[in-house]
């Protein structure tokens, strides 16, 4: 029993059919039956009953699918470490925690620094939500993290390299859409749409509302940026994003204004800190 036969199996089994399964890997039904034949004959079972209408799975056949999905998942991740190993002895391996890529495509300051990443062929990028990122620089798994806010840690050199305000998403209508600026008691009694806990803004939003003495409502928290527009749009609240990604969702009847005094979104460069460094 090999892997290709294995594969040839599961295709055989999602599909239930020699003709579908064929397709896949771009062989003859009949090489796929025989190739079938062959490992039935080896393990001394019966994996599927023939009939015009296909292939149906016997016990079996069931029970080697289940362990055969596993340990080909296994063999490919495998295959993937071992590629990753080998490539990691010549490069830089680096890790950004989510919205930092966009930040650097965004921001004309950090563009230089988005094209030596990008350019160089001698650099493996890793994205991740922050905490992860900060564990894999902790780890040894990266050699530099691009993470949000401090790193707060004796065992990293740290550089804050980007920090912008946060700033409300406000519907047209609205009674602060015509504000210039905003700050978080005038956000006090507002339905409030942020990321969710996985990401620095909604610690950022809580932690501000807290020290100005209320809790804030926060009945939408989702992960995606772009869904803070779609709900905005649909007037189901104020979102709280930082003001990157307002030219890939433009809107005319929705204005991002800056929360003065909300905690700065920040982007930091880290790297580990050896011994006598």
């Amino acid at each position: 029993m090999d892997t290709k036969t294995l594969r040839y199996f599961c295709a055989c089994y999602e599909t239930k059919s020699l003709n579908k399964a064929s397709e896949r890997f771009y062989i003859t039904p009949q090489g796929m039956g025989k190739n079938l034949n062959k490992l039935e004959n080896e393990l001394g079972v019966t994996l599927f009953q023939r009939s015009q209408a296909g292939l149906e799975p016997t016990r079996s056949g069931d029970y080697l699918y289940k362990h055969s999905k596993e340990m080909l998942y296994r063999l490919q991740d495998l295959e993937m470490e071992m590629k990753r190993m080998d490539f990691s002895r010549h490069s830089r391996r680096v890790g950004f925690a989510c919205g930092v890529i966009r930040a650097l495509q965004a921001v004309p300051a950090l563009r230089s620094l988005n094209q030596e990443l990008i350019s160089s062929e001698a650099v493996e990028w890793t994205e991740d939500f922050n905490q992860n990122i900060r564990d894999l620089l902790l780890g040894g798994k990266i050699d530099t993290a691009y993470v949000v806010d401090h790193f707060r840690s004796p065992m990293v050199h740290e550089e804050k390299i980007f920090e912008r305000k946060l700033c409300a998403v406000v519907y047209k209508g609205h009674p602060l859409y015509q504000k210039d600026i905003l700050t978080f008691d005038e956000l006090k009694e507002e339905r409030l749409i942020t990321l969710n806990e996985k990401f620095s803004i909604f610690h950022s939003v809580v932690t501000k509302c807290q020290e100005l003495g209320f809790v804030p409502q926060i009945p939408i928290r989702i992960m995606e940026n772009s869904l803070i527009y779609t709900f905005v749009r649909e007037q189901s609240g104020i979102g709280i994003d930082v003001d990157l990604h307002r030219s890939d969702f433009p809107q005319a009847d929705i204005r991002c204004i800056e929360i003065a005094d909300s905690i700065p979104w920040a982007i930091y460069a880290a790297t580990p800190k050896y011994p006598g460094s």
